[in-house]
């Protein structure tokens, strides 16, 4: 009989044994799925810090790119201030009446032709 107790007691220390190593897997298993959750939180807490970097981002392009085409705007409109001064500055030069003058006494000689000095002997 002791053959037949033997096998009770080896079949017992197998039956416990495989209730320890059932335990460590659920164990296992357990903190697997914590460590699982506790990961996924961390993604899920990058990725909002990811889309907040992404909105402050493009929120700076978009100021940066507003003070770009102000300034833009303050360039151009200070060269056509620029520009319409130089041509106010050009037409009072030119002094219209002066050239129309010049230009009828240039079209006059044209027309008309220089009396020639035959007396006196010089031709």
């Amino acid at each position: 009989m002791s053959g037949h107790g033997e096998g009770r007691e080896k079949h017992s220390e197998k039956w416990l044994a495989e209730l320890e190593i059932e335990a460590c897997r659920e164990e296992l298993e357990a903190l697997f799925l914590q460590e699982k959750e506790a990961l996924e939180a961390r993604r899920s807490e990058i990725l909002e810090r990811l889309d907040l970097m992404e909105q402050n981002t493009l929120a700076e392009v978009e100021a940066e790119k507003a003070l770009a085409e102000k300034r833009r705007q303050e360039i151009l409109a200070s060269l056509k201030d620029h520009l319409d001064k130089r041509y106010e500055e050009f037409i009072l030069r030119l002094n219209a009446e002066d050239r129309v003058t010049e230009l009828a006494g240039e079209c006059m000689e044209m027309l008309l032709p220089k009396p020639t000095q035959n007396r006196g002997g010089s031709v």
